[in-house]
């Protein structure tokens, strides 16, 4: 048989396939005609407009049927709705708690030579209204009763039903919030520095504001030996400034150009109000070789570091402060790649102090480097108890002893809430 005979691919293809014929005629003779659907003759579902409180709390479809619904008959439970309260309702009720709230009022702010003849007034009245409206002008009214379906949780007129109804239903979960005058406000109490704030009484066209650097008062009364700051609880905010802080020279140990009397507002800053929590290092210690010009628990990098963190949470007050902890933050980054010796308590101090600096400006993953190296340098001290470690014998020198203790217990207050 010769190759011409064979069948090409495309014959091959054709016949593997159905074959595509046109359609036929349609010839209405002979089919039958079919109806459009008539959808109006589908019953449509019913809408309910109030659902059981069974079906409410199931989150399921209620055919609102009275008094049972299918979903209740079906699992017998019993139905119950909820009652609808209407508007007219709603501002009757209004009106009647608000009356009772007044006369509550009256006889409870009532003087005592007053209050029984109140009381009488009211007994004798028809109703709370009428008693209201007789009420004679002599007693003394409180200026502003306050009614608890008036004001809604923002402070304004509770004039939607929804939250009225709320109101009415959930007293407990949405509780009254009381107008504040701002007279009625003591406004001595948002001052850092009582002692201050009141000998400055006298001054009260110069008040005190973010941008008014704090003034640290002297004070007979506080301490001058180690007791100022040795432990957190001892540090309080009515301390003050150190008096040793008065003779600080500042230059000794920072290039950064501060003022003195800055320097020490934001270091006491920082031991009135974060040293009781975060007690990195004992601040007597600290202050004795900061103020005397060198020593075994003052560096240069510890100082740097906790001016750093110190400028940074004083800048509320002295705006200042804010441009100095960034020039602090970046001596202490450089002193620290200057150390050739990483193991020492004031190092230790230095690095939470930077971790907590550079997560307040952004520069968390550097913050997390120090994390790290704070650890390291616990380990090589010996203060964490591990096993492989060497602890050195502290308890010959009870100020090197002291300063460990602050410096391990700060570091690990720090970790376990950082890293629980």
């Amino acid at each position: 048989m010769s190759s011409s005979n064979k069948p090409t691919r495309a014959q091959e293809h054709q016949k593997s396939n159905r074959q595509l014929l046109p359609r036929k005629s349609q010839n209405t003779d002979h089919e039958p005609q079919y109806a459009p659907l008539d959808v109006s003759d589908i019953p449509r579902a019913a809408l309910t407009s109030v659902a059981c409180n069974n079906c409410r709390v199931r989150k399921s479809k209620c055919d609102g049927r009275k008094p049972t619904c299918s979903a209740c008959a079906s699992r017998r439970q019993q139905c119950i709705y909820r009652a609808e309260v209407s508007h007219e309702t709603m501002v009757e009720l209004r009106k009647g708690s608000k009356d009772l709230f007044q006369a509550l009022e009256l006889l409870r702010t009532a003087p005592d030579e007053q209050a029984l003849s109140v009381l009488e007034r009211l007994r004798s009245s028809g109703s709370v209204s009428e008693f209201l409206q007789v009420l004679d002008s002599g007693v003394m009214k409180p200026p502003s009763p306050i009614n608890p379906l008036d004001t809604s949780l923002v402070g304004t007129s509770a004039s939607s039903t929804i939250e009225l109804d709320l109101n009415m239903r959930y007293s407990s979960v949405f509780p009254t919030l009381e107008t504040l005058d701002i007279k009625d406000v003591d406004l001595g109490l948002l001052a850092v520095n009582k002692r201050a704030l009141a000998s400055s009484n006298q001054q009260a066209a110069a008040p005190l504001t973010p941008f008014t650097p704090i003034e640290f008062g002297q004070s007979s009364e506080t301490p001058t030996t180690s007791e100022s700051f040795s432990t957190p609880s001892d540090t309080t905010g009515d301390t003050g400034v150190d008096p040793r802080l008065e003779s600080l020279q500042i230059w000794q140990w920072t290039s950064v150009p501060v003022p003195e009397n800055l320097a020490a507002q934001a270091i006491s800053f920082y031991l009135v109000n974060e040293h009781p929590l975060l007690a990195l290092f004992d601040a007597d210690l600290f202050i004795r070789d900061f103020v005397a010009g060198g020593g075994r628990f003052c560096s240069q990098l510890l100082v740097s570091s906790l001016l750093a963190w110190a400028c940074a949470s004083y800048s509320q007050f002295e705006p200042r402060a804010q441009t100095l902890s960034l020039a602090f933050l970046r001596e202490a980054k450089r002193r620290w790649k200057d150390l050739t010796d990483h193991t020492a308590i004031t190092t230790l101090s230095s690095a939470m102090l930077l971790v907590i600096t550079c997560n307040q400006h952004g520069q968390d993953k550097v913050g997390l480097f120090y994390l790290d190296a704070s650890v390291q340098i616990g380990r090589r001290l010996g203060l964490f108890g591990d096993e492989e470690t060497s602890v050195p014998n502290f308890n010959d020198d009870d100020e090197l002893r002291t300063a460990a203790s602050f410096a391990a217990w700060g570091t690990f207050g720090w970790h376990r809430l950082v890293l629980p």
